[in-house]
């Protein structure tokens, strides 16, 4: 009789601990896509980002969001929205609306009009730079 509960504490145990591991392991599977869907959602906007920064003063923030680079971050954004959850999801698509509707590119059919008050080019800068870190804090690596 001892051996028949000796045996079925250990069954039940290690069914315990199969399933406590297969947890964490979907877990980890799931931090590792979510990862690697951050890093590809970065690096959509890493020349745009670098052009901000560093580009020259005589280069303009429409000649840096070209048509070609937003529709690369729009698509960047539709691919990485699937790995956002519950209420951040919501965040995360009024800071990209925020971002979007920044389009040095009016009468242009695949981009919204371009609604943002008039400033110069260096204080447009830190406006657009503000709204993709406000983006790329939905894609912190976990």
């Amino acid at each position: 009789m001892d051996r028949i509960i000796w045996f079925g504490l250990g069954f039940i145990s290690s069914a315990i601990i199969t399933l406590f591991t297969h947890v964490l392991s979907i877990r980890r599977d799931r931090r590792k896509e979510f990862n690697e869907a951050a890093f590809k959602f970065r690096k959509a906007f890493t020349h745009e980002i670098n052009q901000l920064r560093f580009g020259g003063e005589n280069i303009k923030v429409s000649d840096i969001l070209t048509t070609k680079a937003l529709i690369r971050h729009q698509n960047a954004f539709i691919e990485f929205r699937e790995f956002i959850r519950g209420e951040s999801k919501l965040a995360f698509e009024f800071a990209w609306i925020n971002y979007f509707r920044h389009n040095p590119h009016p009468g242009n059919s695949q981009i919204p009009e371009h609604q943002y008050n008039e400033c110069d080019e260096e204080d447009e800068r830190k406006v657009v730079l503000s709204k993709i870190y406000t983006l790329f804090h939905f894609a912190s690596f976990k």
